[in-house]
């Protein structure tokens, strides 16, 4: 059987290892898409994995990721827009990960009680895009949706 990644439940076959490996091919992904990733849709790559992984972040981390990608997907916020914010919010010595050297998807990480640990797509979703700006922005947003509908359902989102 296949061991599953404890925090957002995507199969880890025996050669991938950590879910952060995943992540890690999903760079890969991008580096091999002309011209790159739009700075969109690797925003809601970077902030659907790391939500799906929440263990390494702060409590405050999290809402603010959380209310930045609903901002991103309903076109209330550019990706310019939630950097500024976040730089306002983290520049200098307040923390966004709970301790140093724990990264998302590590795996150690125990999962967030309360937060989901099971998801309906994860991130080998957006790894079985295409390597072209299209078909890979598609796939992040379907991905970045399906989060932020899994965790206003848990009412985690600002609308809910």
């Amino acid at each position: 059987m296949t061991p599953l990644c404890p925090e957002c439940g995507a199969p880890l076959p025996p050669e991938v290892g950590a879910c952060r490996a995943r992540f890690h091919d999903l760079l890969a992904l991008e580096s091999r898409i002309p011209g790159g990733p739009d700075e969109a849709a690797h925003y809601l790559a970077v902030t659907a994995y790391n939500l799906q992984h929440p263990s390494a972040f702060t409590t405050e981390a999290r809402a603010h990721m959380l209310a930045g990608l609903e901002g991103a997907l309903s076109g209330e916020l550019t990706v310019d827009d939630v950097r500024r914010q976040t730089r306002r919010r983290y520049d200098g010595p307040k923390r966004v990960l709970r301790e140093r050297g724990v990264a998302p998807g590590d795996p150690g990480n125990a999962p967030v009680p309360g937060w989901p640990t099971e998801w309906p797509v994860t991130v080998a979703h957006a790894l079985g895009a295409e390597p072209d700006q299209g078909s890979y922005h598609s796939r992040v947003r379907e991905w970045a949706e399906a989060v932020l509908e899994t965790l206003r359902a848990l009412s985690f989102g600002g609308d809910s």
